[in-house]
């Protein structure tokens, strides 16, 4: 069963909103990605950074990066979500988000006062709550229906897709506002880099000399509903291998599984897939693990990109957002039916399986494209997207 994606709304460090972001994606910008010596200390990384000015949350509750990122998105589509709450009703729209730091820059911050600078304002729970966000969008729009964050590491907006699936498809709403944020928190950087997952430089995915990730920020937000658009979520695939807490399965099984499952709740078969977005981090066990089981799914012939050069990697927030590079890709708006290209220094790593990389300026005719996001745990999501 399909799902129409009725129209997107997008912030990353490619840009704010559908027009710029997908003029700098194609063109290869890493306009966004800045050099930065001042999160970890004694060391360099570079981060992609939103640096559009975003709206201000006047409620202190909910005043936080990864809710102004979050309605900075939505508010490209809010015409569009306000339709759906008119046809359908306030208690007939849902929200489902996924981000896996939510105000947590926010609470480090006031933590970080209240504990060593004796600042009589207490830290607020409420910013490093999962569901702020979830909750933030609710109140935004006075829904009623259900609203929740699913929070699973680097998968969990990837999964948003599927829980906003079986809530429209058990009836439970007739639209649901899906998507993911996530912002930058200098806590979550220093955890990387205490995991030797960070890159000095900008990220290299599949490279020889490839050396680690670049957090990114930003949202995607989509209106789901069970109505024809053109284009359409047809699967999620899922799949948990729980192989290590922050290790891939170097076998590759654990992405395959998902991968698999995408195409079988599509009715697809491998060859009929004409672009595939990697989760392309960067890192020296994922890329290897990843290739292994692009090429074991598809062969070495199916076009792939890794787009994470260009936005950092948006953790909880990725999935939506890469969902949303398809989504931009696969439009009108891309009249040259350009695809996305895989930015890297060329180098490919000749040790890991063999998969065909997007050169700058390739271009073809897209029906099918599966997006993949792996998180730490083995929680593994497959999304596969159709242009109707």
């Amino acid at each position: 069963m399909k799902f129409a994606l009725s129209d997107l709304g997008i912030v990353c460090a490619l840009g704010c909103g559908k027009n710029e972001v997908l003029k700098n994606a194609l063109s290869a910008s890493v306009v966004g990605m800045v050099k930065s010596d001042s999160v970890i200390k004694g060391s360099q990384t570079v981060l992609g950074e939103v640096s559009c000015s975003l709206p201000e949350i006047s409620n202190s509750y909910y005043d936080t990066r990864c809710n102004q990122l979050a309605l900075k998105a939505v508010l490209e589509i809010e015409s569009c979500i306000l339709d759906a709450i008119s046809k359908y009703g306030k208690d007939r729209v849902g929200v489902v988000i996924g981000s896996s730091n939510s105000g947590m820059r926010e609470f480090q911050n006031e933590y970080y006062l209240y504990s060593r600078c004796n600042n009589i304002n207490k830290p607020l729970a409420c910013h490093g709550e999962l569901g702020n966000c979830a909750d933030f969008l609710r109140e935004y729009f006075k829904l009623t229906a259900p609203s929740y964050t699913i929070s699973t590491a680097c998968s969990s907006s990837a999964k948003a897709f599927a829980s906003a699936q079986n809530l429209l498809k058990n009836n439970v709403v007739d639209a649901v506002i899906v998507g993911g944020a996530d912002s930058i928190c200098n806590f979550v950087v220093n955890g990387f880099s205490a995991l030797g997952a960070i890159s000095t430089n900008l990220t290299n995915p599949m490279s020889v000399n490839r050396s680690g990730i670049n957090i990114g920020e930003g949202a995607g937000i989509f209106l789901m509903t069970k109505e024809s658009a053109s284009i359409n979520l047809l699967s999620v695939g899922e799949s948990s291998d729980a192989y290590h807490i922050t290790s891939p399965d170097p076998s590759g099984e654990g992405a395959k599984l998902s991968m698999l499952d995408a195409l079988k709740k599509a009715n697809l078969q491998p060859s009929q897939i004409d672009y595939l977005n990697l989760h392309g981090t960067g890192t020296l066990f994922n890329d290897s693990m990843e290739s292994k089981a692009v090429n074991s799914v598809f062969g070495e012939n199916l076009k792939c990109s890794s787009t994470k050069a260009m936005t950092g990697h948006t953790l909880g927030a990725a999935g939506a957002i890469e969902a949303g590079l398809c989504y931009l890709m696969m439009s009108d708006l891309n009249s040259t039916k350009q695809l996305l290209p895989h930015v890297f220094d060329g180098n490919l790593d000749d040790k890991i399986s063999r998969i065909s990389l997007v050169d700058n300026c390739e271009y073809a005719n897209v029906k099918y494209v599966l997006s993949n996001s792996f998180a730490f745990g083995g929680s593994n999501a497959s999304v596969i997207l159709e242009k109707a």
